[in-house]
């Protein structure tokens, strides 16, 4: 009798599951036909016969090599790795868009990378089974990362939600590591066992590509609201750069380098709807900030911030150009208003104007969706493309897509000439630039706004989808001296509506007479441009006493006095330079007042410092300067954004976002790489923008961030944190 009878079939099951099943080789079959062939080639003589055995030996030898590695040597496996910043694409168990290869969204330097890895955990009897799981990531020059939220339950890989943070091991890369081409191993093990072979998964490496990708530089204009009898002070510098936090985690960036900061008075009103784009009131608001950004000759984007309380008609944000408008806090106001500032289009949810048709479809979420599971690597939440959107539609909530990551990230990277190749012979040309602002009535009604020229060698790009619109700048004779063609620099308007404002710069030729405005090929509307500039001098400038940073600059302007008068009143921009005219930057513009009131503390230091006004009566231009005078340069200066305050405790083992920078209005913004964060208990914790860690031991610590100050010193700030 076998020994076997006595038992009841389930005790025998488990007899022949833990005792007969593990002597059984998957791979003996190959074993079996190697040793076949060996004993083959040990007699057989004939050479052609010998070399194709030989041959069939090698392929045998390659399959049962791949059979031993695919052999488990424990009940835990890696199954996919997802690689995201803030959007990938990666599809597992159903869940993602499919739309491309999985980790096809290129990943940036210096932004922080979050891997997501997708454990397996099977049940075979021969091996512990582990009821929960954790790993660690191994890289060359850095010490082991950890998982930011292990350990997790185990489960099969069937049962992974790819919309649960916790269903998958999560590792933060620091920002400061990535770059170049960076090689990770990757392991999951039992907690319970750690040093148990059964209980680890083999490894799994990879390689991550990171792309350099410039930082978005901001020209930040702080709105000080005096319209409808109000009078709502300006937000600060911190403001803007917390509004800007959500947008570096959406966007395809390292940071944002903040270039210049500008307070400036507005007194339009922003509930006048009407005018086609964002409204009249905000489309007054947008050419103010369009024409600041023409006469600084730069392609930083620049940002308007409104104080909060400033009455509107229900419109929240504009946008185009090189110019974005918000309030403050709208972080997601302004993540698509800086898209339109890039020449993003609309994605097509809640019915915007324009929306791109070139928008994806992904899978069969929403018009608009988001299309991949985001990941917001600050604090793990998953966004889930069922019900998230695209932050260019105006449905919520929002996140960011591939296709509007992806189409950032090439025109933030894109040189002027590779934007426009078919133009870039003649468009982006060091010279003199006619910075045209008209209205067009459906009718064919031309308004021109406030318009100037000047020298400069960056004239803006070209952005948004061109029109039939065009314009010719032609000679007394009638010869064309200049022809362009227009887009819609703000795409909030419709080229159909019943008017569209444009924005354009055009090559000046100081010949020019006429200026003809055609839709469609035919001319529409035709002014005549002024026979002189206005004449403008400064009168005064005047520091005050108790407040030497502040200065009052006064000028006296009449128009011309030949028979061709200014289209309207005269119109003022005033501008500053630190470096005795080569370059200027606008510190207010559609002025109509003959002065102002200018704080040098916000303005880069230097021997030779001027400002100058520039008067137009409607195209022609006239400048006067100020005599060159001293202006102390300024040393960076530390700030810690986050944790705002002192004294807050966090739980050891909790993530804790470290946030802050440095700033002058000489200097710009500190390097990301000169950005060094570091605990007076555990020593040096990151450098960068942004570090976020959970390692901090316990107890109290101070927390300072250092850099150059760029006079060569060193700047720097600190924050006590306590970690219990």
């Amino acid at each position: 009798m076998s020994p076997f009878d006595a038992l009841d079939i389930s005790e025998r099951e488990q007899v022949e599951a833990n005792v007969i099943a593990p002597l059984v080789d998957p791979c003996q079959a190959l074993v079996d036909q190697l040793a076949d062939l060996q004993a083959d080639l040990q007699v057989e003589t004939d050479p052609f016969v010998r070399r194709l055995i030989i041959q069939q030996i090698a392929r045998v030898r390659a399959q049962l090599s791949a059979c031993r590695a695919a052999q488990p040597t424990s009940n835990l496996a890696i199954v996919g790795s997802e690689h995201t910043q803030a959007t990938q694409f990666f599809l597992f168990n159903g869940r993602g868009s499919g739309f491309a290869a999985n980790n096809t969204v290129p990943l940036v330097a210096d932004k922080d990378l979050m891997l997501r890895v997708y454990v397996n955990r099977t049940t075979l009897p021969q091996f512990p089974i582990p009821a929960s799981v954790t790993g660690q990531v191994t890289y060359a020059g850095h010490p082991d990362l950890v998982p930011i939220n292990g350990p997790i339950t185990g489960m099969p890989s069937s049962s992974i939600d790819r919309g649960n943070a916790n269903h998958t091991l999560n590792f933060r890369v620091p920002a400061g590591h990535c770059t170049g081409v960076v090689t990770f191993t990757m392991t999951v093990f039992d907690p319970a066992n750690p040093g148990n072979a059964a209980s680890r998964s083999k490894p799994v490496t990879f390689s991550a590509s990171f792309d350099s990708v410039p930082r978005v530089r901001i020209h930040g204009v702080l709105i000080h609201y005096t319209g409808r009898g109000l009078n709502i002070a300006a937000p600060t510098g911190v403001d803007l750069v917390n509004t800007l936090v959500w947008v570096g985690r959406v966007y395809p960036i390292s940071g944002f380098n903040y270039t210049a900061c500008e307070v400036v008075d507005f007194n339009g009103d922003l509930t006048v709807g009407g005018g086609g784009g964002c409204g009249t009131g905000w489309n007054q608001l947008f050419n103010m900030l369009w024409n600041m950004r023409a006469a600084s000759g730069t392609n930083d984007v620049f940002v308007g911030l409104l104080p909060n309380g400033v009455p509107t008609s229900g419109v929240i944000g504009c946008g185009g150009g090189g110019v974005a408008i918000a309030y403050n806090g709208g972080g997601q106001v302004l993540a698509q208003e800086i898209g339109h500032a890039f020449g993003r289009a609309h994605a097509p949810c809640g019915n915007p104007g324009g929306p791109d048709p070139n928008y994806p479809t992904y899978n069969s979420y929403p018009s608009g969706s988001i299309g991949e599971f985001g990941f917001d690597t600050s604090n793990s939440q998953v966004h889930n493309p069922v019900s998230t959107f695209d932050y260019m539609s105006y449905c919520g909530p929002v996140w960011t897509s591939p296709y509007t990551y992806v189409g950032l990230k090439n025109a933030i990277t894109a040189s002027p000439a590779a934007a426009h190749p078919q133009r870039a012979g003649s468009r982006h040309l060091e010279g003199e630039y006619l910075f045209l602002n008209f209205r067009m009535h459906k009718d064919g009604r031309v308004e021109v706004m406030n318009s100037f020229h000047l020298p400069t060698p960056s004239p803006p790009l070209e952005m948004g989808r061109e029109t039939s619109v065009g314009c010719d700048l032609l000679c007394k004779d009638g010869a064309v001296l200049e022809s362009h063609l227009c887009r819609l620099t703000n795409p909030h308007h419709d080229e159909g509506g019943p008017s569209v404002e444009f924005y354009e710069a055009i090559r000046w030729n100081d010949k020019t007479h006429t200026i003809t405005f055609y839709r469609d090929g035919k001319v529409c509307h035709t002014i005549e441009v002024e026979e002189r500039a206005p004449e403008v001098a400064f009168s005064a400038t005047q520091q005050a006493e108790r407040r030497p940073e502040m200065m009052r600059l006064e000028w006296s302007a009449k128009p011309a006095t030949a028979a061709k008068q200014a289209q309207g009143p005269l119109q003022y921009i005033l501008r500053y330079s630190n470096d005795a005219g080569r370059t200027w930057r606008a510190v207010a513009a559609n002025l109509t007042e003959n002065s102002h009131v200018v704080n040098l503390d916000m303005l880069p230091g230097g021997e030779e410092c001027m400002f100058q006004v520039v008067a137009s009566s409607g195209v022609r231009t006239a400048v006067a300067n100020t005599k060159p005078f001293a202006v102390p340069r300024k040393p960076r200066k530390g700030y810690i954004l986050s944790p705002e305050k002192s004294g807050v405790t966090f739980r050891q083992g909790e993530e804790v976002v470290f946030l802050g920078g440095g700033f002058s209005p000489n200097f710009a913004t500190t390097d990301f790489e000169d950005v060094v964060w570091t605990s007076d208990r555990d020593g040096v914790i990151g450098t960068g923008y942004q570090v976020i860690t959970h390692l901090l031991s316990a107890g109290r610590h101070r927390i300072s961030i250092g850099f150059p100050d760029g006079l060569g010193g060193e700047a720097s700030a600190s924050v006590f944190v306590t970690i219990k």
